[in-house]
């Protein structure tokens, strides 16, 4: 089980691909440095560039919603 798996299963496609990246990223963590990962998970859940193109509202708010826990977990990665 990883820390992503709700999220990797979801319906919308930028959730799950989202979350697909920063499963593999999470993986290779011990490889990178904490400024590095911290980068990396920051510009892959950068909001507002992921839904420039996204026009429903209700959607929008599901996409930061998502986000937001993701970044709680790479949160809590990042203080192990």
């Amino acid at each position: 089980m990883s820390y992503f798996d709700s999220f990797t299963q979801d319906a919308d496609p930028i959730v799950s691909h989202s979350a697909q990246i920063l499963e593999e990223t999470t993986t290779q963590y011990g490889a990178l440095s904490k400024a590095e990962y911290t980068e990396l998970t920051g510009d892959l859940l950068d909001y507002n560039h992921v839904i420039a193109n996204v026009t429903d509202i209700a959607r929008q708010q599901y996409i930061y919603d998502s986000f937001q826990k993701m970044l709680t977990i790479v949160s809590t990665v990042l203080s192990l």
